[in-house]
Order: C-alpha cells, then sequence, then structure tokens
C-alpha cells in the first residue's frame, strides 16, 4: 500500500496531512451534494465517499502502528482500546447526527469536516513516534552517533508497561458510551423523544467521548507523570548494563 510505504519513510504526520486533505474533500463535497449545491448522483457521491472513507483508513493507519511503537511492551491493552474507540465511532456520530442535528445533514457533515481537521491538524503536533524508531525523514540529519544513541532508547521502551490507571480509565468510558448506546437507542427508537431530551442526549455522548482526555491528564494518582525521562535512564548507566538490567524482567516475565 502506498501509504504504508509514506509512513516508513516519514511516520505519520504525511498521513494525518493526507487525512485532512480526504477528509475536506469527502466531507465538502458530500455537504454540498445534499444542499443540492452540486448535482448528486450516484457517482459524484461515491466518489466523495470514497475521499470520507480513506480519510478514516489514513486516522487508524497513522494511530495504530504509532502506539504500537509507542507502547510496545503492554501493546495488547492499548491497541485494544484503540480499536474499540474505532468501532463505537459509528455509534458516537450517529447520536450527534439523530439528536443535534435533525433534519441537518449537511450541517452534520460539515461538523464532521471540522472536527476531523481539527483532530488531525492537532495531531501532528502530539502523535510522533518513539526516538528509537528511524525512518529516512529522522536519518537524513543524525550523525552514526546520534542514531545510535536514539536506537539505544528502545530497551526503556521494552521495560515501561502503561499505567494500569490510565487504561482502567479509557475502558471505563468505552464500557459507559456502550451502555449508553444499548440503552438510548431503543429509546430514540421506539418512543416519542421531545427536542430537547435529544439534546440532552447529544450533549452525553460528547461529554462521555471528550472525558477520553482524562488518561492523558498529568495526574500523579493515574501514574507515569514521576518517571525519569528515558534519555536519562539511558544516560544513567552504560548502555550493556542497561541493556542486561532491563531485559532480564521481560525474559523473566515471558
Amino acid at each position: 500500500m502506498p501509504y504504508a510505504v509514506v509512513y516508513e519513510f516519514m511516520g505519520p504526520v504525511p498521513l494525518l496531512l493526507l487525512a485532512t486533505v480526504a477528509g475536506l474533500i469527502g466531507m465538502l463535497g458530500l455537504g454540498l451534494v445534499f444542499q443540492n449545491v452540486i448535482p448528486g448522483n450516484l457517482t459524484v457521491i461515491c466518489v466523495f465517499y470514497a475521499f470520507m472513507n480513506t480519510c478514516g483508513g489514513l486516522f487508524d493507519a497513522a494511530s495504530i502502528v504509532t502506539l504500537q511503537h509507542t507502547f510496545p511492551r503492554n501493546r495488547g491493552p492499548v491497541l485494544a482500546l484503540a480499536k474499540v474507540m474505532t468501532g463505537l465511532g459509528s455509534s458516537v456520530f450517529a447520536s450527534i447526527s439523530s439528536n443535534l442535528f435533525v433534519n441537518n445533514l449537511s450541517g452534520f457533515l460539515y461538523f464532521v469536516m471540522v472536527y476531523a481537521m481539527v483532530v488531525a491538524l492537532s495531531s501532528c503536533f502530539v502523535l510522533v513516534l518513539p526516538p528509537y524508531v528511524l525512518n529516512w525523514w529522522r536519518e537524513r540529519q543524525m550523525t552514526e552517533e546520534e542514531k545510535e544513541s536514539a536506537r539505544s532508547l528502545s530497551v526503556v521502551y521494552d521495560s515501561k508497561n502503561v499505567p494500569v490507571p490510565r487504561l482502567a480509565v479509557g475502558y471505563a468510558v468505552a464500557i459507559s458510551l456502550i451502555l449508553f448506546f444499548s440503552t438510548s437507542s431503543p429509546i430514540l427508537a421506539y418512543l416519542t423523544v421531545s427536542q430537547k431530551a435529544r439534546y440532552v442526549l447529544g450533549t452525553i455522548t460528547c461529554l462521555l467521548l471528550c472525558s477520553y482526555g482524562i488518561m492523558a491528564l498529568p495526574l500523579r494518582c493515574l501514574g507515569g507523570v514521576d518517571e525519569p525521562s528515558p534519555a536519562l535512564e539511558v544516560a544513567g548507566q552504560p548502555a550493556e548494563g542497561q541493556r542486561k538490567s532491563l531485559t532480564e524482567p521481560i525474559v523473566a516475565d515471558a
């Protein structure tokens, strides 16, 4: 796949920029179609939908592979949570559309377009590969000593676990979303719900979605705040001693 080649050479940022462009074209085009600004037919809708679908795929590729490199020791729970969030995306947007954008499909598409662009552009600054992962873009301005120093950080990442409280928060939010959708969907389908109640349900959906941000808060109770920098840990002792002391527990755990 061409996107995989781009990722291998330059990391996740180009994929996020491509996702921004694809999402802009796809969702803006669909919004204009449903506003009758652009003549809509099967071919036009399929083309714009393909751009929108490409945007989602690029988000997935950029985030999942980067998480795999960032959390190599216990990547399973992290990747599982990320895929759960991806799976819940359709339910989240369905709830927002049916509750906050009633009979306003174009407005909903414009909302998703802006949301996708904001997420993609902001992720360019926070979704980065760990320093031990070297690609063409990084290596072009690095000396051999800098490359070796960067690679030496891999043993530190291999020895670190994601703090359990942070994972617990993520899974708690995911379970809350599942329970909320399991309860609200039948109510909306079989009962007459006022518009004010729909606004409340849509607001709850947005608040639950934003609750994922708690995982990244610099709170000591969530763990991982007081840990030393990986670079300092590697610099604190010889490379061989560091490698031995950090890899022995991993072998024992296996």
